[in-house]
């Protein structure tokens, strides 16, 4: 797998965790950490400077298709509540309709 192939996998899996814990306005030092961390990486491994803006451009479109499929999907698949996963059994709460 190429380099930038896991750049780009990376970012978008980095992309779903920070929309399933934050909101959009993460991104912004989100962004920031990942091109420095992406430009040390292609400086350290001798890439030439147009390879390194490729990674970045990747880098960043990566993370914000992650951030959108992230947020879809904790749209339109909501995690069931803890009750609903394990009902009651037996118990007078569960037997009582709400009034």
């Amino acid at each position: 797998m190429g380099f930038a192939t896991t750049i780009v996998i990376l970012n978008t899996l980095l992309g779903i965790a920070v929309a399933a814990r934050y909101n959009v306005f993460a991104l912004i030092p989100v962004a920031f950490v990942t091109m420095i961390a992406t430009a040390c990486v292609g400086a350290v491994c001798g890439r030439e400077l147009s390879a390194i803006l490729l990674m970045l451009f990747l880098a960043l479109v990566g993370l914000q298709v992650g951030y959108v499929a992230g947020s879809g999907i904790f749209i339109l698949a909501p995690i069931k509540r803890l009750a609903d996963l394990f009902p009651a059994k037996n118990s007078a709460a569960a037997s009582d309709p709400v009034a």
